[in-house]
């Protein structure tokens, strides 16, 4: 193919330097967002970079990283096996597979590509640290080639074709797969929530991503491939995550966040009407047909970004065309612009915010069965014959007086997240007593857990900023339950109810089940039940108003 070595340090004979740039335009779908090279011949600098690119990404083996193609060499065995004829303008720069990056780089220590796992065996992917139930994001659009299946360590995995790469989705929380999603040629949209993050039998949680391009068939694992164990098209994902886009609309050469708004009040508070009758579905695109990306009830306070002209839809027996770009939390999408207004008018039901007690009546839609006698020993309740909901209401009582004092905050984090109060306080109750067990400067959980609510520094960076008992906390962690309910939303069988019951156990953790069984693997095998009751007790025992 090529008579001399090209790229640094090589001949760089001309017509050799013209047929590798025609192949590294071939492959211009695993080099995104970099523009095609001059295919003139002229050797530069740009051309050993991009070798050197293609060799970081496509080319496992480090000692062929070299910025240099040589003749029957691995690298130009890559390149030639890799070419596509894909035009630029259709590709798109890979969705990052979280509306946030992780805290925890996933180019360091253990979770990175080629780190050591044994002494013969290279870790074969990125692993990205997230809460347990964190929802995943598909990367591109994209067919499913494989359901998902046992993993490793009680996770499942979920192998996906997005046309330029196939994606292997791993230590996901096995039955997180949406109904529909998890059967083999099921079709995925770009941003669309595949799954949730799963948690090891260690404890530790996190998307294990690998990626591979396509050009070999068969298994990903092969057990005899040293030193990954795994097919020869992988590909390292570092670089593709480096570059990946959070935002759903970019292409190479966009800068982020490049989506039109043509709304002078961008960055205004605004709150979802209930003229929504159950969720407000959050698209990847204004239209009624795009992916849901998440699920937002009445009353949610949300961030305008902008208003845009999209796809018809009825409301009131008018057809509008008015979609609004929205925040809410890390994310962001489209909704029909006739259900949200600027906060403060609060659409046709004339309220912007709704009660605290409104939002505690979800807490008597479902009966708990309470506090474990596990949990109920640490009042020595189970030795005095208080067991279950007497033991929760006990518990909540002797912590009644702190609620109290914070109750202002309860309330305006509850508002702010559509969460009801009183469980926010039940969580407080639960996990710190409403404070009683902190040490001095508010750690709880070996040093682990900051704060009234227990906001884990292994899975978050903690909000410190107004101390244990701040409204910053708390909102925190309200934010947190919210993300634990929206990834919950979408799960088959479960309606609003039992949707806020599983989000309150995962909290806490657990095996990662639906409701009634969600408590399963949660600490005292009781959380979500004695929560709930707790937050009964204190919805029926405290003023909100």
């Amino acid at each position: 193919m090529i008579d001399k070595s090209v790229g640094i340090a090589g001949a760089n004979l001309k017509a050799d330097v013209a047929k590798i740039v025609r192949l590294l335009n071939r492959n211009r779908h695993l080099l995104i967002p970099n523009p095609d090279l001059p295919e003139g011949g002229e050797y530069s600098d740009a051309v050993g970079e991009r070798i050197s690119t293609f060799q970081r990404r496509v080319v496992t083996e480090v000692s062929s990283q070299d910025g240099r193609v040589d003749p029957g060499g691995r690298t130009l065995e890559k390149l030639e096996k890799n070419a596509r004829d894909i035009p630029a303008e259709n590709l798109l720069v890979p969705l990052f597979p979280f509306p946030v990056r992780p805290n925890a780089s996933y180019s360091a220590q253990g979770r990175a590509f080629r780190a050591n796992r044994t002494t013969t065996r290279l870790h074969a992917a990125c692993d990205m640290l997230f809460p347990v139930s964190t929802p995943i994001r598909a990367m591109a659009d994209g067919k499913v080639v494989r359901a998902s299946y046992l993993f490793y360590s009680g996770t499942d995995a979920l192998e996906v074709d997005h046309g330029t790469f196939i994606a292997r989705y791993g230590e996901i929380l096995p039955g997180s797969v949406p109904h529909g999603l998890d059967q083999v040629g099921a079709t995925i949209s770009r941003g669309e929530m595949i799954a949730s993050v799963g948690r090891l039998n260690s404890g530790s949680s996190m998307l294990h991503l690998e990626l591979y391009s396509g050009t070999e068939s068969g298994p990903l694992t092969v057990g005899s491939n040293a030193p990954f164990q795994r097919r020869n098209d992988l590909l390292n994902p570092t670089d593709f995550l480096d570059i990946a886009s959070l935002e759903l609309v970019s292409r190479p050469g966009m800068p982020p966040q490049a989506v039109p708004v043509t709304d002078a009040g961008m960055g205004v508070k605004y709150v979802v009407t209930d003229d929504v009758d159950t969720w407000l579905r959050v698209r990847a695109e204004p239209n009624v047909s795009a992916t849901p990306i998440l699920s937002i009830g009445s009353t949610t306070l949300v961030t305008l970004r902008g208003i845009e002209t999209g796809g018809s839809y009825q409301f009131k027996g008018q057809t509008r065309n008015d979609w609004a770009l929205i925040e809410y939390l890390t994310m962001s999408g489209y909704v029909a612009a006739a259900y949200i207004a600027p906060d403060g008018e609060g659409g046709s039901g004339g309220a912007s915010v709704i009660g605290a007690g409104t939002l505690n009546q979800i807490l008597f839609e479902y009966e708990p069965t309470g506090a474990s006698d596990r949990t109920a020993r640490q009042d020595g309740l189970p030795q005095r014959g208080i067991h279950g909901l007497a033991a929760s209401e006990a518990m909540a009582e002797t912590d009644k007086g702190r609620v109290e004092q914070l109750k202002d905050k309860f309330l305006a984090a509850g508002t702010a997240e559509n969460l009801p109060p009183a469980l926010l306080a039940a969580i407080a109750s639960r996990e710190s007593r409403c404070g009683n067990v902190l040490s001095q400067k508010g750690y709880g959980d070996g040093g682990h857990g900051f704060g009234i609510m227990q906001v884990d520094d292994r899975s978050w960076s903690a909000d410190t900023s107004e101390g244990p008992k701040g409204l910053a906390h708390i909102r925190q962690a309200a934010g947190i339950l919210a993300l634990k309910l929206n990834s919950t939303q979408h799960v088959q069988g479960l309606d609003a109810v039992l949707s806020l019951v599983t989000a309150a156990s995962r909290y806490n953790g657990g095996n990662g089940l639906p409701a009634p069984n969600s408590d399963l693997g949660t600490t005292g095998g009781d959380y979500g039940n004695d929560v709930w009751a707790r937050a009964r007790y204190y919805a029926r025992k405290i003023d909100w108003a």
